[in-house]
């Protein structure tokens, strides 16, 4: 603390101006601002957070609701033709090519009417009551095998429940024809029990293959910030539909990341991704329980914000440059004519009283100019009465010693000194008290105080006999 007033004490004048100007009106603007832009911060960030919740939400409506109006409605409606009833509940035990036929039958006089508006989504089998399978829509290489699979997939209760069971994302086992986009080789399979509507008796098993391509499609066009992710998992953890196809390919998901999200009960949260803090915010669907997940680099949901910011400091520091400046120039309309006063003052202190400082303005530094040009005058004025005062008294003085010699009688008695030192032949005497005559005469001058220099001389002269 006393090294800062030491060092406030070294001050001149106009740093203490500066510094108390930008103290009391820069200083609180400063802060009031910089708080004003964290806070705006904040909310702009909690805004951003309820945009990327509401566009996850949508997507999962989205999503929701292709699938309620291809998987769920057409499985319902199959529900209520009786040809399907014809080919579900037959006692045939297929072999050869009556199995093929009645597949193309079952495909083109049932299936064809209830095809989806999305070809992505596709009715790929059906399973009948006593086990018969119908391959639909994909001639498949290995028949048993698919069958094998499609067996392990339907364990499905045979009550009137009508729950759709969603199986993650996986190869496409139907077709014997892979796909290189790898959006149209991977699906997700749905299977969902059939019932009889009016005896509610038990018909089999419709299973739908749907491309991870119309998942996609539904976010597809959707951007959250410049890298952000978008990604879709079940209940479970796995796998039904990413942005990126490369996490398809490999079915490679952040393990870490999966676990928060299946644990954060639809809340957003932050985690640290390879050294980078991001935003997931996670939206669970009604129909199917799956999670559509987006996550968002934070630095990139400020990035605007924060290049805002960066104009908003650049304007602050420029108007605080401007406002120095200005504070500097004013200060120094304050100083410097208080530095014309203190030169003033030196030059008096000098010696030299003929100085004055000239001031203009109606303000307290052109008075206090008007109050020391005023002081100055009365010195001189001061010093120049007594000057003449004692000048006159001077003059009193030897007008006084002047008067108290009587001239005539001082001259009378030295003549007389003369004659009688000339009597008696003290001439030395006699010339001594003559040149005193003389002396006093000339000193006298008959009240002149100046005298010609020959009388100066002669003076002298009488001085020294």
């Amino acid at each position: 603390m006393s090294r800062i007033k030491h060092i406030i004490e070294k001050m001149t004048l106009k740093q203490r101006l500066i510094i108390l100007i930008i103290l009391v009106i820069l200083l609180p603007v400063l802060v009031s601002s910089y708080t004003t832009i964290i806070y705006s911060k904040n909310i702009i960030q909690e805004e951003s957070v309820v945009m990327a919740k509401n566009t996850v939400n949508q997507i999962s409506q989205n999503i929701d609701t292709m699938l309620e109006g291809n998987v769920d409605s057409i499985s319902r409606m199959l529900m209520y033709d009786n040809r399907l009833y014809e080919f579900m509940v037959n006692k045939k035990d297929y072999s050869g090519h009556q199995k093929a036929i009645d597949e193309v039958l079952l495909s083109g006089t049932v299936l064809t009417q209830y095809v989806s508006t999305y070809d992505e989504i596709k009715i790929a089998a059906l399973l009948g009551a006593n086990g018969q399978f119908f391959n639909i829509t994909f001639p498949p290489a290995d028949s048993s095998a698919v069958i094998r699979k499609v067996k392990e997939m339907a364990d499905i209760p045979k009550e009137q429940n009508f729950v759709i069971k969603w199986h993650p994302l996986q190869d496409n086992f139907f077709s014997n024809t892979p796909s290189r986009n790898v959006r149209e080789q991977n699906i997700i399979v749905a299977t969902r029990a059939i019932f009889q509507p009016a005896t509610g008796e038990y018909l089999g098993i419709i299973i739908f293959a749907i491309y991870e391509k119309a998942i996609f499609s539904k976010y597809s066009s959707v951007q959250l910030g410049e890298t952000g992710e978008i990604s879709i998992v079940d209940k479970e953890g796995n796998l039904i539909s990413h942005g990126n196809e490369t996490k398809i390919r490999e079915s490679n998901l952040d393990n870490d990341l999966i676990k928060r999200v299946l644990a954060s009960n639809g809340n957003h949260f932050f985690i640290n991704k390879d050294g980078q803090q991001m935003l997931v915010v996670t939206s669970k669907s009604e129909m199917n329980d799956w999670i559509t997940i987006g996550t968002v680099p934070l630095n990139e949901i400020s990035g605007k914000v924060n290049k805002v910011y960066s104009i908003v400091f650049l304007i602050m520091f420029i108007s605080f440059v401007a406002a120095g400046t200005v504070v500097a120039f004013l200060a120094d309309g304050i100083v410097k004519p208080i530095r014309k006063i203190i030169r003033a003052m030196e030059k008096v202190e000098g010696g030299d009283l003929t100085v004055r400082v000239n001031i203009q303005g109606q303000y307290e530094v052109s008075n206090l100019a008007q109050y020391f040009n005023s002081m100055i005058s009365r010195i001189n004025q001061l010093i120049e009465e007594e000057y003449k005062l004692e000048k006159r008294k001077k003059e009193a003085e030897l007008y006084a010693l002047m008067a108290q010699i009587n001239p005539h009688f001082l001259y009378n008695t030295l003549e007389s000194m003369v004659w009688k030192a000339q009597s008696m032949g003290a001439y030395e005497i006699s010339s001594m008290a003559s040149a005193l005559g003389r002396l006093f005469r000339i000193s006298v001058n008959k009240g002149n105080v100046t005298i010609s220099v020959n009388e100066e001389l002669e003076h002298v002269k009488c001085y020294i006999d």
